[in-house]
């Protein structure tokens, strides 16, 4: 647990170095999922099933929502990790799924963890501050991901779409299939 803590804060709060060390690092996938993704991902699926609680909801349905959301975030993030993979074959870069699910999981964290606010629903919209992660996607796909200069940046911009939409997709769907929101 000591590892993952301070392995999330050396890439987000001097995110420069954090993400040089983590370049040379080999993380196998496994262990991105279980010891990274599976606890960023419970923050805001626990923040927000204690958010609908205090706000009304009923206790299956906030659970329900939650599982929901746990669900999509975990699958969202593999899912963005093996199209970002899929596409850099396009823009001759370097198709490695380890390298981009190491990027999406550690740029994921910031929005995840900047969900900690869902659990008092007036304040959900300080989560905001979880945009943070899309300058972690720019920093981290610039320090770890491999690709030729003239398609870095159409490579990118691409991949932080892509990036953009699965966070997008991964908070509306739950809302959407349980009918139920922290972010109303």
């Amino acid at each position: 647990m000591e590892r993952l803590l301070n392995r999330m804060l050396s890439t987000l709060l001097p995110p420069m170095s954090g993400w040089d060390e983590l370049k040379d690092e080999a993380i196998q996938e496994k262990e991105l999922i279980s010891n990274y993704l599976l606890f960023t991902a419970a923050i805001p699926a626990i923040s927000g099933f204690l958010g609908l609680i205090f706000s009304g909801e009923a206790f299956f349905h906030s659970l329900f929502w939650a599982i929901i959301f746990y669900g999509c975030a975990i699958g969202g993030v593999f899912l963005l990790a093996k199209v970002i993979t899929y596409l850099a074959n396009s823009f001759n870069a370097e198709e490695n799924l380890q390298t981009y699910l190491k990027l999406v999981v550690f740029a994921s964290a910031p929005v995840f963890i900047a969900s900690i606010f869902f659990i008092i629903p007036p304040l959900y919209w300080l989560s905001i501050v979880g945009v943070y992660g899309f300058l972690q996607f720019w920093i981290g796909y610039d320090k770890i991901v491999f690709c030729p200069e003239e398609e870095k940046f159409n490579f990118f911009f691409i991949s932080l779409i892509a990036f953009i939409l699965t966070i997008i997709l991964i908070y509306l769907l739950p809302a959407l299939i349980v009918n139920a929101a922290v972010y109303q």
